[in-house]
């Protein structure tokens, strides 16, 4: 004959249950700080030493848990690295606002140290670090098309939408080369204000769809020379009549 069951025991049932339902929620907040922490130390990693330079056991070691960690919640190396590319070009927060004033915030972005170049944790350092790379590199370029430059043209929208946000793209990539590999003095010199000044104009174009003013060539009557230049001599010095 089964023993009977008392209520203690039901109550002490009932709490060991409410026990077991706690632990999981526990365990999963522990586990999304480990993959936080590991991801936290991978884009450190990643932006300081670039793409052929890093181990898992690198992430694992910086990160303080074993390099089976690292594979269990990111799977390998080339998905982390995707990931943390991913979270470095997301543009989401400079869509939210005025598409009339989206050049301006692209631009102010750009200029700032965590935005463009100089920031530790940039997208314009992770890509010099990692752009040597030919895996590296393939990966840079996904995940710059499919987490920045496809989101841009379908906010965009309108004609040749993909082609302007490669372009604008290609604005933002140039400037943060430029200031952050060749460091020419007009530019880390300059006012972040200034920057943004001339930097914004263009990318609103593009962000528009408008192209700029054209100068026309001038028509010449038939028999006519083309104006001189001010200042074009002959080798003596003085025009010939």
């Amino acid at each position: 004959m089964p023993p009977m069951s008392t209520p203690g025991d039901a109550a002490h049932g009932r709490g060991r249950r409410r026990e077991a339902g706690r632990r999981p929620a526990g365990a999963r907040r522990n586990a999304a700080a480990t993959r936080a922490g590991i991801f936290t130390h991978a884009r450190m990693q990643f932006c300081a030493r670039g793409y052929d330079h890093v181990g898992l056991r690198d992430i694992a070691r910086a990160a303080g848990v074993d390099a089976a960690l690292v594979v269990r919640y990111f799977g390998s190396k080339d998905a982390l690295f995707a990931e943390v590319v991913a979270a470095v070009v997301d543009p989401s927060a400079l869509f939210a606002g005025d598409r009339a004033t989206l050049g301006r915030r692209l631009a102010r972005h750009l200029v700032t140290p965590a935005g463009g170049a100089g920031g530790d944790a940039s997208p314009i350092t992770l890509m010099l670090r990692s752009a040597s790379s030919p895996r590296g590199a393939a990966l840079l370029r996904a995940g710059l098309e499919q987490r920045f430059i496809r989101p841009l043209a379908g906010w965009l929208g309108g004609r040749d939408a993909m082609v302007r946000a490669a372009v604008v793209t290609s604005h933002l990539m140039g400037a943060a080369v430029m200031r952050a590999l060749f460091a020419p003095t007009a530019l880390t010199r300059a006012r972040a204000d200034g920057l943004v000044r001339w930097l914004a104009p263009a990318l609103q174009a593009a962000i528009d769809g408008r192209t700029g003013p054209s100068t026309p060539t001038p028509r010449l009557r038939a028999g006519s020379t083309p104006p001189r230049r001010r200042g074009a001599a002959g080798a003596g010095g003085r025009r010939r009549s």
